[in-house]
C-alpha cells in the first residue's frame, strides 16, 4: 500500500509541475539551495523545468560542490547551462 501511495504522489507531483511549466511566465522564480532562479525563461526546456521545480536540478554536481567548494576557492565553468553552480559558487567566495 505504502509504494501505491509514493506512486500515486510521484504522478501528481508530476502533472502538477506539469500544468505549473505553462504558467512559467506567471511563476518567474523559485530558490533552489539558496539559489535564485529565474524560471520564466521560454528557454527552459520541460525536462529542465520540471528539474529545477523537483530540487533534482544538477544536483550531484552540487553536492559536489556544497562538500569540496570554499571561499579561498576560484571556479570557472565552461557550460551550457543556466548558470546555477557558479552562482553558488560565487555566493560561496564573495564573488572572487
Amino acid at each position: 500500500m505504502k509504494e501505491t501511495a509514493k506512486l500515486l504522489f510521484k504522478r501528481v507531483r508530476k502533472q502538477y509541475i506539469n500544468v505549473l511549466y505553462n504558467f512559467r511566465g506567471v511563476i518567474k522564480w523559485t530558490s533552489l539551495n539558496g539559489v535564485q532562479l529565474d524560471i520564466s525563461d521560454g528557454m527552459i526546456s520541460r525536462k529542465i523545468f520540471n528539474k529545477i521545480l523537483s530540487g533534482d536540478y544538477e544536483s550531484d554536481e552540487n553536492y559536489i560542490l556544497r562538500e569540496t567548494f570554499t571561499e579561498n576557492d576560484s571556479l570557472l565553468e565552461l557550460g551550457t547551462g543556466i548558470g546555477f553552480n557558479s552562482i553558488y559558487c560565487a555566493r560561496v567566495n564573495n564573488n572572487k
